[in-house]
């Protein structure tokens, strides 16, 4: 009877606060709700973390059954407050999208859009832009709710960058994806051969940008340094890296590439300074007289962006270092780039959650760069960019030598074995792409995230930076599961 009661009150609160949608023939039974998947490996939208959409349900008759309403994560199941219940008879047509902040959206018989939808400025503070369509009705879908899979419409864009040039240091002060379309018609289903992204006459252009705090070097070596993070110093002037600040996400399209002449087109680049390892200025040219150690390098692109897809640019300063603003070649030639396209694929790689982790795992590699801070001098006792495996692990894995077997017990709690010491156990936990451990030295708790960059069900690769006083230090450790644990890594 209580149910019964509930369900009438909320349809005629649904249709006194909305003449846009339409109650009828309503079902007493189960009120509407949704399972949901997302085609994702990214950290901005998982099935794990989506919390809330808003749907539009069309009827057979072309009515809007109810009109953007938020439904918000209960449980395994998404619902509506108040609750929609189901026709008793036909279909509804289901047109869901994230986040629920957007604007610009129509959705009624003759028109599905979202209009003017625009990237925030910041890639900081950029969101996810996810949709899913369904069919359902009362009878398929009134006990086990409707699945919805929701698919990324924007493109994610990185940058990194690398150098293995012994004779030049690149000191790298932020990046910027330069003349891109900015703004855009999104049309849930367009007619055949249509796109889904439209950007009218006269397209509106942007740049985005990230500036760091501080300087980060680029480490010499062969593999790339993620640029897409705030830069900044600790109260010991150790380098700290945050990479909370994620990938562009930005609009599909067709890139045009920057021509030095006209000026036009898009491009990457990075808010550099370059030097001899001697020290002395090669970029800016006019450091000297304009104030400013800094300025950009460019590096001309006309890459498809296609919605679903990463693009990662690493940019290799080993040959050259791009352009200048006012296209003059520095150091007498392009940057030669190269470009990974990952799909966002859930089926690809596990989600980064704590259960994931149990069980026991041996270190198997681990790739170390070091970049001197100007004035200090690379001894040859550890290379600039080095691979270790094996036994070399016991001489050059100084830091982590606690780390080199690992038993994850549970969701909070995992215990390393130090080789001829006692076991030790470390509290951690999982936020997003962040591996935070914790543990207790001289007295008090010191705080410790590693990014994790990759992981399945029986192998994870984590990155670490940190700055001392003379060098920067990188290192990607590789981690398999085991087992039992052998007494030398292979």
């Amino acid at each position: 009877m209580k149910r019964n009661v509930l369900m009438i009150a909320v349809a005629i609160i649904a249709l006194s606060s909305c003449n846009k949608d339409t109650i009828k023939d309503v079902n007493g039974g189960y009120s509407i709700d949704f399972r949901v998947s997302t085609q994702t490996r990214a950290s901005e939208v998982t099935t794990a973390n989506l919390a809330a959409f808003n749907v539009t349900a069309i009827d057979g008759s072309d009515k809007n059954y109810f009109t953007d309403v938020l439904f918000s994560k209960s449980g395994d199941f998404f619902i509506s407050n108040p609750e929609y219940y189901w026709p008793g008879t036909g279909d509804l047509a289901f047109y869901a999208y994230a986040p629920v902040t957007l604007s610009g959206v129509y959705i009624n018989n003759t028109s599905k859009v979202v209009s003017g939808f625009t990237p925030s400025a910041s890639i900081a503070n950029q969101q996810d832009f996810v949709v899913a369509t369904a069919t359902g009705n009362k009878t398929k879908n009134e006990t086990d709710g409707v699945q919805l899979t929701f698919k990324h419409k924007l493109a994610q864009v990185a940058i990194h960058a690398k150098n293995a040039n012994t004779a030049y240091n690149y000191y790298i002060k932020g990046v910027k994806i330069a003349n891109v379309v900015s703004k855009g018609d999104f049309n849930f289903s367009p007619a055949e051969g249509a796109p889904e992204w439209t950007y009218g006459d006269t397209p509106s252009i942007a740049s985005y940008f990230i500036e760091y705090t501080n300087p980060m070097s680029v480490p010499l070596g062969i593999s790339g340094t993620n640029l897409m993070c705030s830069v900044s110093a600790d109260e010991n002037d150790a380098e700290v890296l945050d990479y909370s600040v994620g990938n562009a996400m930005l609009i599909p399209q067709q890139l045009t590439k920057w021509d030095k002449t006209s000026k036009t087109g898009s491009y990457l680049a990075v808010l550099a300074k370059v030097e001899t390892v001697g020290g002395s200025i090669v970029y800016p040219k006019d450091a000297s007289t304009s104030g400013s150690e800094y300025d950009w390098l460019l590096v001309p692109i006309d890459t498809k962006w296609e919605a679903g897809n990463r693009y990662v640019y690493t940019l290799d300063f080993t040959e050259g270092a791009g352009f200048d603003e006012s296209g003059e070649e520095v150091l007498g030639g392009p940057v030669k780039f190269k470009m990974d396209v990952e799909p966002w694929d859930e089926t690809s790689t596990a989600e980064i959650v704590a259960a994931n982790f149990l069980g026991k795992w041996e270190i198997q590699k681990v790739e170390t760069w070091r970049t001197p801070d100007p004035g200090y001098t690379l001894s040859d006792e550890w290379p600039a960019h080095a691979v270790y495996t094996g036994d070399d692990l016991d001489d050059h894995l100084k830091m982590d030598q606690n780390h080199k077997k690992i038993e994850v017990i549970s969701e909070s709690k995992y215990i390393t074995y130090p080789d001829d010491k006692d076991p030790i156990e470390y509290d951690y936990s999982i936020s997003g792409k962040l591996f935070v451990t914790s543990y207790i030295a001289n007295g008090y708790e010191q705080p410790m995230s590693f990014l994790i960059r990759e992981s399945s069900a029986d192998s994870y690769q984590f990155y670490f930076a940190v700055k001392n006083s003379q060098y920067y230090l990188e290192s990607v450790y590789y981690y398999k599961k085991v087992d039992e644990f052998t007494s030398t890594v292979e």
